[in-house]
């Protein structure tokens, strides 16, 4: 008689052979993902594949300082106009390489330390950096904009912070650019596609722009005799320290001040005291010349103002103190523009001391709630992408400064309050941060060397 199995016992035979066949296959799964995460070990912790830090500049310090001797290579003469420089005659757009986003690629310089031949350290971009341009170097490097690579960028950013270098010596700035190792790589002409930051704003920028040559040229003192139309640009001026918080509520002691005198020539200084004679105690003028010798000494003693800042204004700006002519009212500045409802800022030609520069008191104006009144000469920060007359009256004669009085006088509170209001929200947006004025900067050459990319 012949057993044949019941259909439980073939369905049992069935799930063994299938169980056992998974569990083969378990295990060589399971021996394969083991492998390989031995491997993958491995490689990420070796020092070749090794995560970095998320942080740009973190990276950006792991480098090795490029060790230069600036008495190694000879200068050589540049025969290009400065002058004459724009975007045609000292910019190279076939070198340039515009990134998915279509914005212009930017090279930040590695870390750089310069030595003369008897091996004296003479600058080092590590060490000799302001908070303020650490913060531009850190928006660009954490950009879209920014590559590692110097055969795809666009633009050169050098890591020299022009703060921290004696201003008037334009030999030793020179010397310093002619030897950045790319300062020659776009087209063998000395600054092509370079883009240099300086935010002193006591900077004299006609000879800055002489010693960088054909470089672009960002700064906060320039006037309408120095910038190079379609090639450089007038920024704003940033204190990081102080935030303006404080500010927005406060009550004006003073319909207009002018904190200029100390450096008006003879003609402003009769305009401005028929101006002070009219409004009749609602302006306020003040200078920089407030110490007092005291005639039973030699001792040259100095109004209780004091400086005790810690920035960029206070390597530049020895005091914090503005006076009257009489010398018998004084005040911390810039904080002192904010009793006043606005600020007359005439236009100097060439450079001033004690924060008399034209772009630096228009910044302080406006973080302090002070309407700046302005004249027509002023090359302002920004000024393509800023909506100036929303936020400033400019002057059409500055020697006519009588009349200012009829003007301030015919201005209702509620377009006072409304510039005010706009000038406040354009120090927030643009003015406050450096990194803010890292992302205007770039958006401007965006717009300057590509302007469909703009429209786009």
């Amino acid at each position: 008689m012949t057993v044949r199995p019941t259909r439980k016992f073939i369905l049992f035979l069935v799930v063994w052979y299938i169980l056992v066949v998974l569990a083969r296959m378990t295990t060589i799964f399971a021996l394969v993902g083991i492998a390989l995460t031995l491997n993958l070990v491995t490689l990420f912790t070796s020092s070749q594949l090794a995560p970095k830090s998320l942080d740009p500049l973190a990276n950006y310090f792991e480098q090795e300082d490029i060790i230069v001797n600036i008495d190694a290579i000879k200068e050589i003469e540049d025969l290009t106009p400065k002058k004459k420089c724009d975007k045609f005659k000292c910019f190279n757009v076939l070198h340039c390489e515009i990134n998915q986003a279509k914005q212009l690629s930017y090279f930040v310089y590695p870390p750089i330390s310069f030595y003369d031949s008897d091996k004296n350290l003479l600058y080092s971009t590590r060490s000799m950096i302001s908070r303020e341009y650490w913060q531009i170097l850190h928006t660009i490097l954490s950009s879209s904009r920014a590559t590692s690579d110097p055969n795809r960028a666009c633009l050169f950013v050098p890591s020299v912070d022009l703060t921290w270098l004696d201003r008037t010596n334009s030999s030793l700035i020179r010397k310093l650019y002619e030897n950045l190792p790319y300062w020659r790589f776009v087209d063998g002409k000395p600054g092509t596609n370079h883009l240099t930051i300086s935010l002193d704003p006591f900077q004299n920028m006609n000879s800055l722009s002489s010693a960088i040559s054909r470089s672009l040229l960002v700064g906060v003192n320039y006037d309408t005799w120095t910038l190079r139309p379609e090639f450089d640009l007038n920024i704003p001026f940033v204190d990081s320290l102080d935030d303006g918080t404080s500010k927005n509520d406060r009550e004006t002691q003073w319909k207009l001040i002018m904190t200029q005198l100390s450096s008006l020539d003879e003609t402003q200084r009769k305009s401005l005291k028929r101006l002070e004679e009219s409004m009749r105690g609602e302006l306020l003028v003040l200078g920089h010349e407030c110490s007092v010798q005291r005639a039973v000494s030699d001792v040259v003693e100095y109004l209780r103002c004091a400086n005790d800042r810690d920035d960029i204004l206070a390597r530049v700006d020895k005091t914090a103190c503005r006076c009257s002519e009489d010398k018998v009212l004084d005040f911390s500045f810039p904080s002192v523009l904010s009793s006043a409802q606005y600020c007359l800022i005439l236009h100097l030609k060439g450079t001033h001391p004690f924060g008399d520069s034209n772009t630096y008191l228009i910044s302080q104006a406006i973080k302090h709630g002070c309407v700046p009144i302005i004249t027509r000469d002023f090359v302002l920060p920004l000024k393509s992408s800023l909506k100036w007359n929303k936020i400033s009256f400019s002057l059409t004669n500055e020697h006519d400064l009588e009349s200012l009085a009829t003007l301030i006088s015919s201005i209702k509170p509620t377009t006072y309050e409304q510039m005010r209001s706009e000038a406040r929200e354009t120090w927030l947006n643009h003015f406050k941060f450096a990194s803010q004025v890292a992302n205007d900067i770039m958006l401007h050459y965006d717009g300057l060397m590509y302007p469909e990319i703009l429209k786009q």
